[in-house]
């Protein structure tokens, strides 16, 4: 079964450490906007909350694993290690996930010697590097 998952920033991010500032889970649209329910445990009683996020930075779980088995989301940006310090974004084009920048833009498969460097939302710096200074 496909594992359909995805990851948004909180809306009210400035109130956690940064650790606490992503969210993954289930993908809602309702009244109060889009949110992300995720679920937990604690005493033995299972919790789904809701979590409102902001729309642009919400991404789907691309379902492959980079080379330390952390989870890639479109929006991540990533390096590869035949391409050295050039970075690339994570995208989904007619139903594919891809890695690309301004040169280069390859079908992501499993197996990829790829890693998770950070994602387009959180650094202005990693957006440059994949996009160019004058872009966004």
């Amino acid at each position: 079964m496909r594992d359909i998952l995805f990851k948004g920033k909180r809306k009210d991010f400035e109130r956690y450490p940064k650790d606490r500032q992503w969210i993954q889970g289930d993908l809602i649209h309702d009244l109060s906007g889009i949110v992300i329910q995720y679920s937990f445990i604690d005493h033995g009683k299972q919790y789904r909350p809701k979590v409102s996020v902001l729309p642009d930075t919400v991404g789907e779980y691309t379902e492959i694993p980079d080379m330390d088995r952390n989870r890639i989301f479109e929006g991540d940006v990533v390096t590869h290690a035949d391409y050295g310090d050039e970075k690339f974004v994570i995208g989904k084009a007619m139903g594919t996930f891809f890695y690309g920048n301004q040169k280069h833009r390859f079908a992501l498969r499993s197996g990829e010697k790829i890693k998770v460097i950070g994602n387009i939302f959180d650094s202005r710096k990693l957006y440059e590097a994949v996009f160019g200074e004058n872009n966004g």
